[in-house]
C-alpha cells in the first residue's frame, strides 16, 4: 500500500474534524500520524491497520498499567510506545533488541503510534 493510499484512508476515518479533505485541516494528532507514515525506508509506510491494531494494545495496557496476552513483537511494540524500558528489561530486551526484532514494519507503526500519542495538545 502507497503512502498516497494510506493518507487516504487515514483521512476518511479522522473523526476530529469531520472527514476534512486536507491535512491542512486536520488536528495536531491526525498531522502527527500523517507526517509518522511517511517512509522512513524503501519498504513504504506500516499499513494504517497495523498502526491501529498497535493502539489498540498500547491504550489497553496503558490502562492496566502491564502488557496484555499479547505476542513478544506486540508486547516489545508495547513497550517502545509507551516507553517502558522497565518491561523490556523484564522480557530480557533492550531497545535495540527489541527494535531489531521488530523489523522495519513492525517498528514504523509503533513510531507512528508513539508520535501520534504524544504530540496532542
Amino acid at each position: 500500500m502507497t503512502l498516497q493510499s494510506n493518507v487516504s484512508q487515514f483521512l476518511a476515518a479522522c473523526t476530529c474534524t469531520g472527514r476534512e479533505q486536507t491535512t491542512a485541516d486536520l488536528c495536531a494528532s491526525c498531522q502527527a500520524m500523517i507526517e509518522a507514515m511517511r517512509p522512513a525506508s524503501r519498504t513504504g509506510a506500516p499499513h494504517l491497520s497495523l498502526v491501529r491494531r498497535i493502539e489498540s494494545m498500547v491504550d489497553q495496557d496503558a490502562k492496566m498499567g502491564e502488557l496484555g496476552p499479547w505476542s513478544t513483537g506486540e508486547k516489545l511494540a508495547v513497550c517502545l510506545v509507551l516507553n517502558r524500558a522497565d518491561w523490556l528489561g523484564k522480557m530480557g530486551y533492550s531497545i535495540f533488541e527489541a527494535i531489531d526484532r521488530l523489523g522495519i514494519e513492525w517498528t514504523a507503526a509503533a513510531r507512528a503510534v508513539h508520535l501520534r500519542r504524544n504530540s496532542a495538545p
